[in-house]
């Protein structure tokens, strides 16, 4: 079975669990990405996988070019991942 869907917005690394005097939390920018990660695939219909199957992801995430690459440099990486 092959699951495609898209998440819109910036892709968002994920931190490290911040731990204080008092608990343990995860950082605000992780976990909004981690809702939106997890609504874009229950947009789908789709239901939890099942336990003990494998599975296999990819991700393909997309950037723009950085603006302080030199014009040269920009026109060489155009159109390449």
């Amino acid at each position: 079975m092959i699951i495609h869907f898209n998440v819109p917005g910036r892709p968002v690394p994920k931190e490290r669990p911040r731990v204080t005097k008092y608990s343990t939390y995860t950082p605000k920018s992780t976990s909004d990405f981690q809702r939106r990660i997890s609504a874009a695939y229950k947009a789908l219909g789709c239901g939890p996988f099942p336990a003990g199957v494998p599975l296999s992801v990819t991700v393909a995430a997309h950037f723009q070019t950085p603006k302080s690459l030199s014009g040269k440099k920009r026109a060489a990486l155009e159109g390449r991942p």
